[in-house]
């Protein structure tokens, strides 16, 4: 089965706006988040775009969280990567996720596919912009970018 993406899919405008607008200016990497700054945009070097929730799943991976609490609506790349021990859905809404992970304990993250990252423990892997319990879109693209400059 292959993912599929949720409410963080992105289409038209900014993802056909991308790749010329990358090119344009040499850029190695664009970032944008929505107007209050909880919902990330991050494009590649060749403008593709990654969309939120599969920054979540990086973010989730390389802060370390063992176990992920996310709605049911979205995208199934957690349950497809097999690198959590423990993948939780629950109803929509980012009260039911924060009551998941408070329920699951233990090293949790979460997210729904249209805000910021939750961390539930003290990631020592996490990007400073990263903090336990703050949900933030520019804390993803953040430990996206790091992750990928140390590899």
């Amino acid at each position: 089965m292959a993912p599929k993406f949720g409410t963080s899919g992105l289409r038209g405008l900014v993802t056909d706006l991308t790749p010329a607008l990358v090119a344009d200016h040499a850029l190695d990497a664009l970032v944008s988040t929505d107007g209050d700054g909880d919902r990330p945009l991050l494009a590649d070097g060749e403008g593709r775009v990654v969309p939120g929730d599969i920054l979540d799943q990086i973010t989730a991976a390389a802060v370390g969280a063992e176990v992920v609490v996310t709605p049911v609506s979205s995208n199934s790349g957690f349950d497809l990567s097999g690198r959590f021990a423990r993948v939780i859905r629950t109803k929509i809404g980012s009260p039911y996720v924060i009551a998941g992970m408070a329920a699951a304990g233990g090293r949790v993250g979460g997210y729904e596919a249209n805000g910021g990252f939750l961390l539930g423990f003290a990631g020592a892997q996490a990007h400073p912009t990263i903090r336990r319990g703050a949900a933030c879109g520019v804390g993803e693209v953040s430990q996206t970018l790091c992750s990928a400059i140390s590899r």
